[in-house]
C-alpha cells in the first residue's frame, strides 16, 4: 500500500467535517511521477528553502505511512479548529493518548513548535 489515510480523531461523539490527512509512503514513486527529486540530505537543502519545505512535509508524510503500518496502533490526527493547533499524529495504546508532533528543520522554535 502505497497511500495511507489518517482520519482525525473525534471526541464525545463529535463528527468533524475535517478530511483525512493524505500519507504516501513511498517517495520514490512520487519522485519519478512528478519529476521533482527532493532530496534529505541538509548539505544539499540549504540551496533552495522551498525543498526544505517540500522536505519537512515528506518527512511528515513518511513518518504517518509508517505509523499507520503499525498493527496494534490506532492512528489520528487532530486537525486546527479555531485558537486550538494542529497535532500531526495521536497514537492511541490501550486508553492512552500519545501526541505525536514532526518536525524536520535546523532550527527548532519551542514556543511555536510546542504550542499544540
Amino acid at each position: 500500500m502505497i497511500v495511507r489515510l489518517i482520519h482525525p480523531l473525534e471526541f464525545r461523539l463529535q463528527r468533524t467535517d475535517q478530511r483525512p490527512k493524505i500519507c504516501l509512503s513511498d517517495h520514490a514513486i512520487r519522485a519519478t511521477q512528478l519529476d521533482e527529486p527532493v532530496p534529505l540530505a541538509p548539505a544539499q537543502l540549504t540551496d533552495d528553502p522551498n525543498l526544505a519545505t517540500i522536505a519537512g512535509h515528506l518527512a511528515k508524510s513518511t513518518f504517518g505511512g509508517a505509523l499507520a503500518d503499525a498493527p496494534s496502533l490506532s492512528v489520528h490526527h487532530r486537525p486546527q479548529r479555531g485558537s486550538t493547533a494542529e497535532i500531526d499524529y495521536l497514537l492511541s495504546v490501550g486508553d492512552h493518548l500519545v501526541p505525536v508532533e514532526v518536525k524536520y528543520q535546523r532550527n527548532v522554535d519551542l514556543n511555536r513548535d510546542a504550542r499544540a
